[in-house]
């Protein structure tokens, strides 16, 4: 009963346009990594900082234990890096197969080429799981976020970062488009993207989280266009 609740309370944040997984398909077929390689250097200080704000809140949640950590939807591996660094044994999963060999070349490091939503997740336990700007984008959040759960060793945590969409500044997107009777509405089309399939509250995270078996034990706001948040939570 709670399972269902949790879902139907989840499925009304839904984007009614979801996107299919053929057109996923798509969305992801190279081009997607491709342009992150391409535009590394732009805003990249910008979007270093942001990691090393939320590996900060991530080692903060973790304490002095460090260990083995998966990073789910990794990219082209800059959070991997940047973990590994720190002390982390990294592993990754990426839908793209030219992100998983960017991040491989990158760190080193195992990472698989998989899609979340269909694939099974390699059969070890890990101190630590990380999702950036990953959880938004699959088809059922709850489903992954159970599979990640069994994936944690005992006391192992996850750390999950996405966009707020009951910032502030999402709230002024959808005042403004209102106010102008829709004229005004790129603001909020770029906050409500396309391609992500659930749009998150903090709340509404925090019951996913919670059905999938997690407790909250920190939520942190770092500045970008969308508000994001990590939220540190105990096996």
């Amino acid at each position: 009963m709670r399972a269902l609740s949790c879902a139907q309370d989840i499925r009304r944040s839904s984007n009614p346009g979801r996107p299919h997984r053929r057109r996923r398909a798509i969305l992801y077929d190279g081009s997607y990594a491709s342009d992150y390689a391409v535009h590394d250097g732009e805003n990249h200080a910008a979007a270093m900082a942001e990691l090393r704000e939320v590996l900060k809140h991530m080692i903060a949640t973790l304490g002095p234990r460090r260990g083995k950590l998966l990073d789910f939807g990794c990219g082209i591996g800059q959070f991997a890096e940047m973990a590994q660094s720190a002390g982390f044994d990294v592993a990754g999963i990426e839908i793209d197969a030219h992100g998983a060999m960017a991040a491989k070349v990158r760190t080193g490091a195992t990472v698989w080429e998989k899609d979340l939503d269909v694939d099974p997740l390699p059969i070890e336990n890990y101190d630590a799981v990380t999702m950036l700007d990953l959880i938004e984008h699959v088809q059922d959040p709850v489903a992954l976020l159970r599979r990640a759960h069994d994936r944690l060793s005992n006391g192992g945590k996850i750390i999950v970062f996405m966009p707020n969409h009951d910032s502030l500044i999402a709230k002024v997107a959808r005042a403004l488009e209102s106010a102008t009777g829709g004229r005004a509405h790129r603001p909020v089309d770029h906050i409500f993207d396309c391609v992500h399939v659930t749009f998150f509250t903090v709340d509404s995270l925090a019951l996913a989280l919670q059905c999938a078996g997690f407790a909250v034990e920190a939520t942190h706001f770092v500045d970008r266009d969308g508000a994001g948040k990590p939220a540190g939570s105990p096996r």
